[in-house]
């Protein structure tokens, strides 16, 4: 009889205590895998087949938090789910922990670890079930979820879970039926008789769920194992090799010198479909400027990656390769619009005539060279004076072509064909017209034209101080290259804005420009004054220009941080 009431008492002890391992030591030989207080507790399965709840603890833990063992036991699975990388450690007695969401694992599949040994890290960022970041962390006995709290810190009331049916409370002392029931009526056995019933019914509809369980279970295993094994290395070797292609390919100063180009380009082109869209620039022109600035800005770039090897600079490289883009896209489209004066030019003046124009601006240009050489160096460079003389003959010949050109009356025809009514079109053309890039070592002064005033707007002579500019770019850019010299920053703005200067001075009195000037001095209208006008008019004028420049280089190198010449 004693030992029944012993029995009775102990027993019930034994259904609900969980395993706590072999050894002694605080929480039965586990501890928590990291220190935080715990925002979200074990939460009993709420289906039939475990479903629902919450099978394991929430510990508040921020990102790259190490992550303990919390007993001795051996590495079972290490994986990843939708909802963070896991591992899984088995222990003695059938216990199992499982630690979810890391960021790091140091431990392999079937390594033994230690008691309170770094495994993981913390990633806190995919697993959803609470908000803040943490560790998620399940024990399983047998497979079987159970409150983590119950081997760390012990039972909690609201932890237990019972392992034993409940029979319904009676009242204090009733024994036998429930209030209402009859222990000779036929309604209890006909309900169990119906539960029996239902069970057989029912029984071949849990195999199959727990059959589709494990099929699925199965299935998911099979994902996770094909992914960490064979798909995310797969993918993670090509990446890597992909990512050094692009690396090596990137290192490559020509394939830099090639995006660079590329991108100045497009720059260029959304800028020109910009001016079609509000300046109603010609189609054609646009085309061609298109074109030109495309194939300015990518040869630059080539040209600058030829001549960096060591101290290529992608900024350097795309910012003048922009720059040869927009002169030549400025260029071109004012070479277009000023196709049907050109034409006519080159129809009155034909081959002699710019010949003649080209002999005589280039040997005044080599003149003018050579003698300002030898005034302030002491010697005369026949390279610099033959390269005068060929800028010099360019600048002449098409300047002769265009001013025979616009005082034509073929040339206003076609002005006013390319001007259609009802669009605010800018035609570059402009009264007079100087083509000048003079640089230290070469500059040709370019000719002053005049047309009539009828032939002039507002539009066109902005037009046309832009064509000076651009022109004037086009030939710094030549000089530089035949002489050797480097392009830079500074030169290429001091050429575009001389060269408007002296548009500006080609378009005062009346478009006769510095010839008009010295008309109103007596000595040039009369004797030999008049016959020297023209001469003088040129020889100043390559002054001016030559002044000009020099000031605006060393405006824009102090500007720039450049060393200013003396």
């Amino acid at each position: 009889m004693l030992l029944l009431i012993l029995s009775l008492i102990i027993l019930p002890f034994f259904v609900v205590l969980p395993y706590t391992g072999a050894e002694a030591g605080p929480g039965g030989g586990f501890i928590w895998p990291v220190d935080g207080p715990v925002i979200r507790g074990f939460e009993k399965p709420t289906g039939p087949y475990g479903e629902g709840g919450h099978q394991g603890v929430d510990i508040a833990a921020d990102r790259g938090i190490a992550v303990r063992s919390s007993a001795e036991g051996r590495v079972e699975w290490v994986g990843e789910l939708p909802r963070g990388r896991f591992l899984s450690i088995s222990h003695a007695g059938g216990v199992r922990t499982t630690y979810l969401d890391l960021e790091r694992i140091e431990v392999a599949r079937g390594e033994r670890v230690m008691l309170g040994q770094v495994i993981a890290t913390v990633s806190g960022g995919r697993d959803g079930s609470s908000p803040r970041p943490h560790l998620h962390f399940d024990v399983y006995v047998h497979g079987t979820p159970v409150d983590p709290r119950l081997f760390i810190g012990g039972l909690g009331g609201g932890s237990c879970i019972r392992l034993c049916p409940v029979e319904r409370e009676r009242g204090a002392g009733q024994a036998g039926p429930t209030a209402g029931e009859d222990a000779g009526s036929l309604w209890p056995h006909l309900g169990r008789g119906l539960r029996s019933v239902f069970s057989v019914i029912t029984r071949p509809a849990g195999w199959l769920c727990r059959g589709i369980k494990s099929g699925l279970s199965a299935a998911w295993n099979g994902a996770v194992k094909l992914w960490d094994h064979y798909i995310f290395p797969a993918l993670d070797r090509a990446g890597h090799a992909i990512d050094g292609v692009f690396q090596r390919m990137w290192n490559n100063r020509w394939v830099k010198a090639v995006v660079a180009g590329i991108a100045a380009a497009l720059v260029v082109v959304a800028v020109i479909a910009l001016a079609v869209l509000t300046l109603g620039l010609s189609v054609v022109a646009a085309v061609v400027a298109a074109v030109a600035a495309s194939v300015a800005a990518i040869g630059y770039s080539l040209y600058y990656a030829a001549t960096h090897g060591t101290n290529f600079s992608f900024l350097s490289c795309f910012a003048g390769s922009l720059s040869a883009g927009a002169v030549a896209a400025g260029l071109a489209a004012s070479v277009v619009s000023l196709a049907g004066a050109f034409s006519a030019g080159w129809a009155q003046l034909g081959l002699w005539g710019a010949t003649k124009a080209a002999l005589w601006n280039g040997s005044l240009s080599a003149l003018f060279e050579g003698g300002q050489s030898y005034i302030f160096t002491g010697h005369i460079s026949w390279k610099s004076m033959l390269i005068a003389f060929g800028v010099g003959a360019l600048s002449g010949a098409t300047g002769r072509v265009l001013h025979g050109g616009l005082s034509s009356g073929r040339a206003l025809e076609l002005i006013s064909v390319a001007t259609s009514p009802g669009r605010s079109r800018i035609v570059a053309l402009g009264r007079s017209l100087l083509f000048a890039a003079k640089e230290r070592a070469a500059g040709a002064l370019g000719l002053l034209l005049a047309v009539k005033d009828s032939a002039i707007s507002i539009g066109t002579n902005f037009a046309y101080l832009g064509f000076s500019g651009t022109f004037g770019v086009t030939l710094n850019a030549l000089v530089c290259t035949l002489s050797g010299r480097p392009m830079t920053v500074s030169g290429t703005l001091a050429s575009f804005f001389t060269g408007v200067a002296m548009g500006a001075v080609a378009l005062s009195y009346g478009g006769r420009g510095i010839s008009g000037m010295l008309e109103k001095l007596r000595v040039f209208r009369e004797g030999l004054g008049k016959a020297l006008k023209g001469l003088a008019a040129a020889v100043l004028g390559k002054g001016i220009h030559k002044g000009l420049n020099l000031g605006f280089r060393n405006l824009f190198k102090r500007l720039l941080g450049e060393e200013v010449e003396q």
